[in-house]
């Protein structure tokens, strides 16, 4: 698209010269909130790919969470009965409607489960390497899991603390260097009429400690300003 503007907007725009136009936009989901296909869907019917339960007659989606793991069999989302892979798979399917507010934009989901290309047991065998790499820091395996085998948006899950947690863990300390501290920190913030410094202690595991902080106050194009903030 170039700096012409939104390549969605403009191939949407081609397309107001046909009276029989057809758009459709697939793709897998990206970041959750962040995904346009995740706005797109949500605008839609939202129609999810279910199949029939021989128990209760009712249509089930594939849903990860009624898999068991030991026995890899899925239950019904309605009546809790169980079939295998093979017998899901071999039951009718339908798209349903979940969202039935919207006529004029139809919009489909189904995920890897319902593949006849990936078995389950593969499927399980992904999603068990993804959590290995979750545990070791890294969630690249589990966003590419989660947008390719569940098509859905990745949700990044920030750690966060309350504000009163945290005023409840600052230290009263006299010593200049508090015991722990093995190595000192001084950072610069330069501004145009003065100098803010903050020297920092460190010690294991990034426990840190505020030293000294000081703003010097003075004309930065001169010498005298810069000998001060030196010394």
């Amino acid at each position: 698209a170039g700096t012409e503007g939104d390549p969605v907007d403009l191939a949407e725009k081609r397309t107001n010269n046909f009276w029989n136009k057809k758009i459709i936009l697939t793709s897998t989901p990206t970041e959750k909130g962040l995904s346009r296909i995740e706005k797109a869907f949500t605008q839609s019917t939202m129609e999810e790919w279910c199949v029939l339960c021989p128990y209760c007659g009712k249509y089930t989606p594939y849903i990860w969470e009624n898999l068991d793991f030991e026995d890899m069999m899925m239950a019904c989302d309605h009546c809790g009965e169980k079939l295998t892979e093979n017998e899901w798979k071999e039951r009718p399917g339908t798209f349903v409607v979940g969202n039935p507010d919207v006529t004029d934009t139809r919009g489909f989901h189904l995920n890897e489960m319902a593949s006849p290309w990936r078995s389950w047991k593969d499927i399980v065998a992904d999603y068990r390497a993804a959590v290995k790499d979750m545990k070791a820091g890294s969630d690249e395996k589990m966003r590419t899991w989660v947008n390719t085998s569940k098509g859905e948006p990745y949700e990044v899950k920030g750690f966060t603390v309350e504000t009163d947690e945290m005023l409840a863990r600052r230290e009263h300390y006299q010593a200049d260097l508090p015991a722990g501290v093995l190595v000192l920190t001084a950072a610069v913030d330069v501004q145009d009429d003065r100098f803010e410094v903050e020297v920092c202690g460190w010690g294991k595991n990034y426990e840190s400690w505020g030293i000294v902080y000081d703003k010097l106050f003075g004309n930065l194009e001169r010498d005298e300003i810069w000998n001060e903030l030196e010394e």
